[in-house]
């Protein structure tokens, strides 16, 4: 899938790096599931795929590097390599639960893997690539180690640190990066994005999953695979009805919240869409 929206800062990165003064790290915040760990991805392959011979020229112009960047698909090995995560110049690393890792942090000795890359010559001769996803979910000791690190880059190196919740970054380390805040993406493109992902719906159920997802395709996908938009259809008949029935909205409560416990996708749904779902039954109540 093409990677979508975030034009302004794709132009500002390819443009710095045909002027050489790329940012050893930056810090890419926003709401989650809008794409920055697809948009890192994408930035990686197109810096390691620099060595190859078919690359664009110096003199290239700003929006021609950009297109190329974007054009990097599966079709392409580097970008296979970068986002099966087996490149020998990139480290991604991500907090995923486990019985491992039952916090689901990432601790001190994840980051040995970047003082391992960091610490040797490239693999290729090129750039080397550090993806952080997300400092969300850091401990203190991994909080630290990343930050000795930002405070003595590596010559040609890059650290793409991604953040849903940028008030929980430590300030030095948000200090040490090149902050960049990333919003929703426009409704037109997470229309896109979800066409080519889901095939079974049609054009009015996909402008339903576009208004709920608010600029987040990610979150569209987790709501249309959580099975939450029948409880949205039940909720929505029951406040429809200008003096809704107590027990059937009691009802409805009770086998929603026992849904919930057997299945987690439902749980973030239905979190995400809470505040929208009681806004519109307060306009629901005062029509």
């Amino acid at each position: 899938t093409r990677l979508r929206g975030h034009t302004e800062f794709l132009n500002q990165f390819c443009t710095l790096k045909q002027k050489n003064t790329l940012h050893h790290a930056y810090l890419l915040s926003g709401q989650i599931g809008i794409g920055k760990s697809y948009l890192a991805r994408q930035l990686a392959a197109y810096l390691l795929q620099e060595e190859c011979s078919d690359t664009l020229d110096t003199n290239s112009n700003p929006l021609d590097e950009v297109e190329y960047a974007l054009s990097l698909n599966q079709d392409n090995p580097v970008w296979r390599q970068v986002f099966y995560h087996s490149h020998p110049d990139l480290i991604y690393l991500s907090a995923i639960k486990s019985e491992a890792n039952k916090s689901g942090q990432i601790k001190l000795d994840d980051i040995k893997f970047i003082l391992n890359l960091t610490n040797h010559q490239s693999g290729r001769g090129g750039w080397r690539v550090v993806i952080l996803d997300s400092l969300d979910k850091i401990n203190q000791n991994g909080a630290n180690a990343i930050l000795k690190v930002l405070e003595e880059p590596p010559a040609k190196t890059i650290f793409f640190l991604i953040s849903h919740n940028i008030s929980k970054v430590i300030p030095t380390i948000r200090s040490r990066c090149q902050q960049i805040k990333l919003g929703p993406i426009t409704n037109q493109d997470a229309h896109l994005i979800l066409k080519e992902h889901i095939h079974e719906l049609n054009d009015n159920e996909l402008v339903r999953l576009v208004s709920l997802c608010e600029g987040s395709p990610e979150m569209a996908l987790l709501i249309s695979r959580s099975g939450i938009i029948l409880f949205i259809e039940k909720f929505k008949s029951l406040f429809e009805i200008k003096t809704p029935q107590l027990e059937n909205i009691l009802s409805l409560a009770s086998s929603w919240g026992s849904a919930l416990s057997k299945n987690p996708d439902l749980s973030a749904a239905t979190i995400f869409v809470f505040d929208k779902l009681f806004s519109q039954a307060a306009l629901f109540s005062i029509q």
